[in-house]
């Protein structure tokens, strides 16, 4: 029997790990894992785009054969996780048009290998592309093979996707953000960690976190009804969503009250942005209501704190704002700086 074919018991198990998965981002992983695996490839990529087909991040698998001590060959896996500025090779770029606009696999012969670029669908949406090389590109029985697991893949992806949204807004949930946070909050923070002690921004943006509340909710729903508080949430949870990229992250936090995760140069560029969600929220006339407007409280992303100590920094600004007479965006290092809102004091009952 040939060494090329590919033996099914250890696939199926592979496939039975990877639906075991709770979170979307470590299935990604699993499916990159499964790949790189069962093709027998060192390095496989999944370079995620948006509705746009704009590369919005970049997962790469990288597998090597080392020795141990004793001699063993040994074969370990690392995963590289990009979010921002993510650069696609130029071949890549060209086979990932071409995926686009068919939704089939394409191939180029390169310096000796084929580079394959596979399309990674959900719910019939091109969502991203799978990139890998290998000496003699896919055979009928691997691409058969290929084709099962991104199917498998795509239906799982799109059941635990769902799991994860608001019922009402299709918003992130807080379940999201909670299994999530842990592991975001090393990739978000790492611009933190290489600034000078003068604190002077050495990278070319931060990460924000917003806390953003309708105002006066309790009233709405007191004074129509929760058919129609429902209605406003979901309003303004469209307008919300759609004043951020589709890069940022967006969560229904609780009730009212929405969370938000993005990027910007300074103080003043993310406060640009969090008064374009205000005005937007302002400018609307909601059926029924009106007039409804919003209060955000911003803090940066630093890696000196916790998340659960950002969330809470942003929270107090956005309380701030609302004693302030609500309909308005607050920063709580600005605040901090013009003595208006005094330090936290983090670990203690405080927080919560």
């Amino acid at each position: 029997m040939s060494s090329n074919v590919i033996k099914l018991p250890p696939l199926l198990e592979r496939l039975g790990s990877m639906t075991a998965i709770r979170d979307t981002e470590l299935l990604e992983q699993s499916l990159l894992k499964t790949l790189g695996a069962v093709l027998g490839v060192n390095d496989v990529s999944l370079y995620k785009t948006d509705e746009y087909q704009r590369c919005v991040g970049m997962l790469n698998q990288h597998r090597s054969v080392v020795l141990d001590r004793e001699g063993v060959e040994r074969v370990t896996e690392r995963i590289e996780t990009v979010y921002q500025n993510v650069e696609v090779p130029a071949p890549e770029l060209a086979l990932m048009e071409n995926v686009r606009l068919t939704h089939k696999p394409s191939t180029w012969q390169i310096d000796g290998s084929t580079l394959v670029v596979l399309p990674l669908m959900n719910a019939r949406r091109l969502c991203g592309h799978i990139a890998f090389r290998k000496a003699n590109g896919l055979s009928d029985t691997e691409h058969a093979i290929v084709h099962g697991v991104l199917e498998v893949y795509a239906n799982y992806y799109s059941l635990l996707d769902d799991s994860q949204r608001d019922q009402l807004t299709g918003l992130y949930n807080r379940h999201a953000l909670d299994t999530g946070i842990e592991r975001m909050w090393p990739l978000l923070a790492q611009h933190g960690k290489s600034q000078a002690p003068s604190r002077r921004r050495t990278a070319e943006y931060d990460y924000w976190l917003a806390m953003l509340d309708i105002d006066h909710f309790k009233v709405v729903n007191d004074t129509h009804g929760h058919v129609v508080g429902d209605e406003i949430l979901l309003l303004v949870s469209r307008m919300v969503a759609d004043c951020f990229r589709k890069s940022d992250l967006v969560y229904r936090y609780g009730g009212e009250e929405f969370l938000a995760i993005t990027s910007a140069a300074s103080e003043a560029d993310v406060l640009d942005v969090m008064e374009r969600v205000r005005l937007r929220i302002e400018g609307h006339r909601f059926p029924q209501v009106g007039k409804v407007t919003i209060s955000i409280g911003v803090a940066r992303i630093d890696a000196q704190y916790s998340a659960h100590e950002i969330i809470a920094r942003a929270d107090r600004t956005l309380y701030q704002a609302k004693r302030d007479g609500r309909n308005r965006a607050y920063c709580y290092d600005l605040l901090q700086s013009e003595g208006a809102l005094p330090s936290l004091h983090f670990g203690s009952a405080e927080l919560f």
